[in-house]
């Protein structure tokens, strides 16, 4: 019986977890981030659908995770291995 239980538990571990920043995605913090990318489109002058990211977010907010993110700095990235950009 003790055999059936450890292979219960080997199954149940069979996924990873998820990652950390999931839980940042809550309808607080996703109400927060409407508000001030909207605060930065109405002080950039443009429309909030044309808003990407909302620059200088603390890196301790989790916020930063709401947003995609930066791109590299050079202009080019790798995706499959292969240089893009």
């Amino acid at each position: 019986m003790a055999d059936t239980e450890e292979d219960n538990s080997a199954l149940a571990s069979f996924f990873p977890d998820p990652p950390l920043f999931w839980k940042a995605f809550t309808p607080s913090n996703l109400q927060a981030f409407a508000e001030l990318k909207q605060q930065y489109a109405s002080q950039q002058g443009i429309p909030v659908e044309d808003v990407v990211r909302i620059p200088n977010l603390p890196a301790d907010s989790d916020l930063i995770y709401l947003q995609p993110p930066a791109e590299p700095k050079d202009g080019t990235w790798r995706s499959y291995g292969e240089p893009q950009s």
